[in-house]
């Protein structure tokens, strides 16, 4: 029998938490069904289950996914050149980030199915602390750009970045509840407060 090259695996991987992602904008995170995924993903169940043990164990794969490329926007605009402002980030980060993903509210989904009792509280904890970390990083590459001494930003980016990270979180809940267009304006009113950082 051949064996399966790591690329080959990580390809099956990718199918399926790409299959799940889009059962689960479907049809939403609590009504999919891992024999939805199975069908999504035209794979058989035990290659589907050869790779994630359970359907919470594919959604943390998911949620990494999404959140992945929204770190290393974060993490490339701190070292750039020319430093993005605050609230040019936060467009950044939403302008880039697929559109279905946005309209069909699976990042909230995904953080309800991280409340206390929840079986992704551990992966939605290890992604805000790695939120945590490239934000800080990022706003106290700002702040630098701004006259501040590396040692006085690293600070001030240290407080900032948990407002930060809930600011973006409330594009997400305006989005997902209000619609796009409430939530444009939602960004230019964190333009307008983050005017002074």
């Amino acid at each position: 029998m051949p064996k399966v090259t790591e690329a080959r695996r990580l390809a099956v991987r990718d199918r399926i938490r790409d299959a799940a992602l889009s059962e689960f904008m479907d049809k939403g995170l609590a009504t999919t069904s891992m024999a939805d995924i199975v069908s999504a993903s035209g794979m058989s169940a035990g290659a589907i289950y050869g790779h994630f043990t359970n359907k919470a164990e594919l959604t943390a794969e998911v949620a990494r996914g999404v959140i992945a490329s929204r770190v290393d926007i974060v993490a490339d605009s701190a070292v750039a050149e020319q430093i993005p402002t605050p609230s040019a980030l936060l467009r950044t980060l939403f302008d880039t980030m697929p559109q279905d993903v946005l309209d069909s509210g699976i990042v909230l989904q995904i953080w309800g199915a991280a409340g206390p009792s929840g079986e992704l509280r551990p992966i939605a904890q290890q992604a805000f602390s790695t939120m945590r970390s490239v934000f800080t990083e990022y706003l106290a590459a700002w702040l630098v750009s701004q006259g501040h001494s590396r040692r006085a930003a690293l600070a001030r980016a240290r407080k900032l970045a948990p407002a930060f990270i809930g600011l973006a979180q409330g594009y997400l809940v305006h989005r997902s509840v209000l619609g796009r267009d409430l939530a444009d304006t939602y960004l230019d009113s964190v333009q307008l407060l983050l005017a002074d950082t």
